[in-house]
């Protein structure tokens, strides 16, 4: 992992916690059907996670308060989770589904919300019934961070909508070369694969478990491990103790000059014989 890291050519980002600053809250929401318990239920669900869009969830149901919200108000059973889709759990007998429209079929219009809001659905016994609409402000650090990696390519791979990446593409001003928008775990596996393929060393940046798989596949990957789902820290490379971007350019001279190093012996050590 040393060595690749020291020729890392193009550099992944995930969105959510890793370019943002992993304070997600809801400021908008819809209600899609005449439903009084779909925000409870949703919070009833989303306990259960600890992504960010899900704690969003459970602030916002609880008035700001989490500690308000106790996971033992309800019977949560069947808790079924499909990565970068959502949740779905049977609450009090009611079976209840919180993620993207991936996983919750809704009306194109229910998608409308704030601009560069990520919608999350709620759905009871199969009626969608609550749009939330959760944002995350890209962290202050990060343009100044990916203005250091140059000259290596960088881009972002989210799960979230393309309205959602736009926006956060455009507050890191000329950072990022491009992103790509909706994918699905195993889309990100591959785009990696096929970033790899045509040459490119690579390193991804995620905390998810969301991330893990393309954490494993890049030749290093990287967890944000100070608030990374375990499954995504056991996948990494490296794992970055502190919630801060600053070091990762640090890292990747210092395997560089230590790949130097190591060549430069190697070189007097055969001179020499």
């Amino acid at each position: 992992a040393l060595d690749a890291l020291a020729r890392v050519t193009l550099v992944a980002f995930d969105k959510t916690g890793t370019l943002t600053q992993n304070r997600c809250g809801v400021v908008a929401s819809s209600r899609l059907c005449d439903e009084p318990l779909a925000l409870e239920l949703a919070a009833a669900v989303e306990a259960r996670s600890n992504h960010p869009l899900a704690t969003a969830v459970v602030n916002h149901a609880a008035g700001g308060n989490a500690a308000h919200h106790t996971r033992m108000s309800h019977d949560v059973v069947d808790v079924s989770v499909a990565p970068g889709a959502g949740v779905t759990a049977t609450v009090d007998g009611r079976r209840v589904a919180v993620g993207s429209a991936k996983r919750i079929p809704v009306a194109d219009d229910a998608a409308d919300g704030p601009l560069g809001a990520t919608p999350v659905f709620v759905s009871i016994d199969g009626t969608p019934a609550l749009a939330l609409f959760v944002q995350d402000p890209p962290r202050p650090e990060a343009p100044q961070i990916l203005r250091r990696l140059r000259p290596r390519r960088l881009v972002m791979l989210t799960g979230d909508s393309n309205a959602a990446a736009t926006a956060i593409a455009e507050a890191l001003g000329d950072g990022l070369d491009e992103f790509v928008a909706g994918l699905k775990p195993d889309d990100k596996v591959a785009w990696l694969k096929d970033a790899k393929t045509s040459g490119n060393v690579v390193m991804m940046l995620g905390d998810g478990m969301n991330d893990a798989a393309a954490l494993r596949v890049a030749d290093g990957g990287l967890a944000m491990a100070a608030r990374a789902a375990d499954v995504a820290v056991d996948n990494a490379d490296v794992a970055l103790l502190d919630d801060d971007l600053t070091s990762v350019p640090d890292i990747l001279d210092v395997a560089a000059q230590t790949r130097r190093i190591v060549l430069e012996n190697l070189t007097i050590a055969l001179l020499v014989k």
